[in-house]
């Protein structure tokens, strides 16, 4: 079907997207300004995310690509993922961290369960005691602060890990950094009975280092099916002399169980070389 002549853009928008029962189907254009407004999508449920990473702590390696998040330094590539069968804690650096400290109280923790559904927790910190959140994990989308004492930002850095004592690079699945309010990893897990469409990408640098970021997911170019490699899906070149950019990805679907991140392949390794990554989407129900 081609939309008829004299047809006004929004018109032929709506025509070109519900033609392909693949794509996005809606009545609405802009999509996101209904999402972020009401969460909905004609009807259905949805959620608009900004993703946000960073990494600051240093880089492994200046021949492989690494994750952008906050917690990983010049030890570890790439982020780590929780299995549902492991027992996970929550921790802090700082002993104010706590039901009665000066800083982060309570922390509320967005994550996938064992089916695949995204779920909503909230747990009360114990400062440098760790406390058990549980099992049945097997995505940490983001985690943040819920109530604070005198404090405005957590005292410590607080980990969500593996291990019932101090937390590790090798054992930490999110962090929350001192001085802050919000977990900063450039990763979203897409849930069960979802599908994801991307806005836009982002990455900045300060230098010293040139940045070859990129964008990328576990589904296959041709036909947006999931599968187990991260391919590139959008890519961001960033000067030695410090450099921002954003590219609009246009509706990009993700289907469900999918995972999109940010990965960067800087020209130097070590400490040093912040980079800033993140970007925007918004789930809708499926049916």
């Amino acid at each position: 079907m081609f939309p008829q002549s004299g047809a006004s853009s929004n018109q032929i928008l709506q025509s070109c997207w519900s033609d392909d029962q693949d794509r996005l189907n809606t009545t609405n254009f802009p999509p996101e300004m209904d999402v972020n407004f009401h969460n909905e999508l004609d009807g259905k449920t949805a959620f608009y995310y900004s993703i946000l990473g960073t990494r600051s702590r240093g880089w492994n390696t200046n021949t492989t690509y690494q994750d952008v998040c906050n917690y990983l330094d010049n030890t570890q590539d790439l982020m780590n993922t929780p299995t549902s069968g492991q027992t996970l804690y929550l921790v802090s650096t700082s002993a104010n961290d706590a039901a009665a400290g000066t800083g982060a109280r309570t922390i509320r923790t967005v994550y996938l369960d064992a089916h695949g559904d995204q779920q909503v927790r909230t747990d009360t910190m114990n400062g440098t005691t760790a406390v058990s959140i549980g099992t049945g994990y097997t995505a940490i989308q983001w985690c943040e602060v819920a109530t604070l004492g005198t404090n405005p930002v957590a005292v410590g850095d607080i980990s969500i890990t593996s291990t019932n004592g101090a937390a590790t690079v090798a054992t930490t699945f999110e962090q929350i950094a001192l001085n802050s309010n919000r977990s900063v990893s450039a990763r979203y897990a897409i849930p069960k009975g979802y599908s994801a469409y991307a806005l836009s990408f982002s990455a900045s640098s300060d230098g010293p280092a040139i940045q070859n970021v990129t964008m990328r997911a576990t589904v296959f170019t041709d036909n947006r099916a999931l599968c187990t490699p991260y391919h590139f899906q959008s890519r961001i070149f960033l000067q030695a002399s410090g450099s921002a950019q954003t590219k609009q990805t246009n509706y990009m679907k993700f289907p469900e169980f999918s995972t999109i991140k940010v990965s960067s392949l800087p020209s130097a390794s070590g400490a040093g070389n912040k980079l800033d990554a993140g970007f925007k989407l918004f789930i809708a129900k499926n049916s």
